[in-house]
């Protein structure tokens, strides 16, 4: 039997096909050396990698050398290894004529399986739900029958709650791994190699958090289903400043160091469930994570190509700013949701999928870092963050770099949702309702200069239809300051209105769309307060023509961009000599006639009435048109029949 090579994420049991197999483990210093991995990310590596030959004892050869080039050299005998899960080591193994790459395992769902349920959707596009589907029909787990467990395939929307108005969820804490010589022994080695000056490291040393062999790991997941799984479906997607953990499993880390098997967890979870131990919608939300969002994201870095990472549909090119490449979160930070954030990456090398996409993945889309500069931070300062993961992840998902062709829409959001969904915005000093002025939050801002500067790119999508047409009433849209020479609380207010605080305009006062049925969102007539609706990005003239001053920075004498709306596309507001009506302005001459309604100027309801002079009508919606229709009809049938025989349905 050939000698096995495992990986340090191949570190399970099922990555041997015997118990007795003789396995090579190598221990490369050059992997810590190639890049800034977080101080956390290395010790648990290398401790779980080290704790793993203990296991095996004289049944493994480990090598330590710079390089695995190296260590192989020292190897005169044949070896086999399970696929690698990344492009630059898969390359490696396929270049050796010695060794023999066998299919990956770790994963619910097999290449093949994959690639067959991707060829049979045709011009259909890929989607994470259908995948989730046919994984839960393919390997029964939550199944009754033919049908889903509890008549539903997906219970997220039941997932959705906001924390509970206290400081911590109020779960069993999580268990804890005590530290052992070995644990010591890699403190030490990481320490002097740093001393040395072979490696550099971000984040703080701290006690090992996670699990870093397979007694641990299972016995955090016994842990988990038993005190946490109940309450982790409603609240999966809140989070609490003092709460890091939630009710989340901690088990990201050893399931991808390979010590847990997915299926292994989903059958106990499953279990938990039938006992009615579990909730449905904490299970389902579970198990989706395995089969569905983990197994999707595997096999979509391989499906969409080595080049996918380089995706850059958003044209997005700054640089990631130095407080926030060192974890900087005291210094230069002043909005608490992304200090607490980034004081959980520092202080542990972690936090939950919520906070990665919604607060640290947010805010780098919406001040356009580069998508792979990003893509290669999540990679290194995150513990359970591997290539493979952190590609489709970051790319497809969080900056919706690849136009598409993963997410349905840019996770992009405002302070309303983090103020929603968390406890941060309470003792942050910025106002989640203000998208201008000194108090305004940094989100808000970023999250209208998002869509302001992206609308071309983003028009034909539906799902952000509404979105990118309200931003043409906001008369006080900010354009924000380049990032990359600017803190992250220091947004500027538009100029000449510096001193002026606006608020969101709330929901409920906002003018309403009207879209009759079968119209297109395209064509919808806005009923409200004229505002102007052809946007700088038009490249319409300056209202006087000259440049505006550079506005003096509180923290230095930088100067920014002008901070008018849409200057960092070179058009401030519309002047006076603009047309005032879309198709009278060269600039949309060329411009396509159903988008041209889209920038008209809003229309007044027709009055017709005294009454309607004095009390203007109510705005409507499609549901209040529906049900006038509905009790104009009754009143209509109630009369005499030859009246009534006329009407027709609307």
């Amino acid at each position: 039997m050939k000698r096995r090579w495992l990986f340090g994420d191949q570190l399970g049991p099922h990555f041997l096909d015997r118990p007795d197999q003789p396995a090579l483990m190598i221990e490369s210093r050059a992997v810590f050396a190639r890049k800034r991995f977080h101080r956390q990310k290395a010790h648990l590596v290398l401790s779980a990698m080290r704790h793993r030959a203990a296991e095996l004892g004289d049944q493994v050869r480990y090598v330590r050398a710079d390089t695995y080039r190296d260590a192989l050299a020292q190897v005169d005998e044949e070896v086999s290894v399970c696929r690698p899960t990344s492009y630059a080591a898969d390359r490696l193994v396929r270049g050796l004529a010695s060794v023999e790459v066998l299919p990956a395992r770790g994963f619910a769902t097999s290449r093949d399986d994959f690639e067959r349920w991707a060829s049979q959707r045709g011009k259909k596009r890929l989607l994470m739900e259908d995948f989730y589907r046919d994984a839960r029909t393919r390997l029964d787990v939550l199944m009754e029958g033919d049908e889903p467990a509890g008549g539903r395939w997906n219970f997220d929307h039941d997932n959705r709650e906001p924390p509970p108005r206290r400081s911590q969820l109020g779960t069993a804490q999580p268990w804890w791994p005590d530290e052992d010589e070995i644990d010591e022994q890699v403190r030490a080695d990481l320490d002097r190699w740093e001393r040395e000056g072979d490696v550099r490291f971000v984040g703080q040393d701290g006690p090992r958090r996670f699990a870093a062999t397979r007694r641990e790991a299972l016995h955090v997941l016994r842990g988990f289903v038993s005190d946490r799984l109940p309450d982790f479906g409603p609240y999966e997607d809140a989070m609490l400043a003092q709460d890091d953990w939630m009710a989340h499993s901690l088990l990201s880390a050893p399931m991808n160091l390979g010590l847990v098997d997915p299926l292994e967890a989903v059958e106990l979870a499953e279990k938990a469930y039938r006992a009615g131990d579990a909730p449905l919608r904490s299970v389902e939300g579970y198990i989706r994570q395995l089969i569905g969002w983990r197994d999707y994201m595997w096999h979509l870095y391989w499906h969409f190509g080595p080049d996918y990472r380089h995706r850059n549909a958003l044209l997005a090119h700054r640089q990631l700013p130095e407080w926030f490449t060192e974890l900087d979160a005291d210094g230069s930070v002043d909005a608490r949701c992304l200090s607490e954030v980034l004081r959980g990456v520092r202080e542990h090398g972690w936090v939950h999928h919520i906070p990665r996409l919604m607060v640290l993945g947010n805010y780098a889309m919406q001040r356009g870092w580069r998508p792979d500069q990003v893509t290669d931070w999540f990679h290194r300062s995150f513990v359970d963050g591997y290539d493979w993961g952190m590609v489709a992840n970051v790319v497809g998902m969080s900056q919706y770099a690849d136009g598409g062709l993963l997410a349905t829409k840019p996770y992009a959001a405002g302070g309303a949702y983090i103020d929603k969904m968390s406890d941060f915005c309470g003792g942050c000093r910025y106002n989640p309702r203000l998208r201008v002025g000194p108090d305004a939050c940094p989100f808000t801002a970023g999250y209208w200069w998002f869509l302001d500067r992206n609308a071309d790119r983003l028009e034909g999508n539906h799902r952000i239809a509404r979105q990118l047409s309200a931003r043409t009433r906001l008369s006080d849209l900010p354009a924000a300051a380049q990032p990359g020479r600017r803190p992250p609380h220091a947004l500027p207010s538009p100029a000449g209105r510096a001193s002026e605080h606006r608020r969101c305009r709330p929901p409920g006062d906002s003018p309403r769309t009207f879209r009759p049925r079968g119209h297109r969102p395209s064509v919808a007539r806005t009923w409200g307060r004229h505002r102007p609706a052809v946007g700088p990005a038009l490249g319409t003239p300056s209202r006087t023509g000259d440049p505006v001053a550079p506005v003096a920075h509180p923290t230095g004498p930088a100067a920014v961009p002008p901070t008018h709306h849409g200057a960092e596309q070179g058009g401030p507001r519309r002047g006076p000599e603009t047309p005032r009506h879309p198709r009278a302005n060269p600039a949309l001459a060329d411009r396509p006639r159903d988008r041209l309604v889209d920038l008209a100027l809003p229309r007044r309801p027709v009055v017709r009435r005294k009454r309607d002079r004095l009390h203007p009508p109510r705005r409507l919606n499609d549901r209040s048109v529906r049900r006038r229709a509905r009790t104009r009809e009754r009143r209509i049938r109630s009369r005499p029949w030859p009246v009534a025989s006329r009407i027709k349905r609307p």
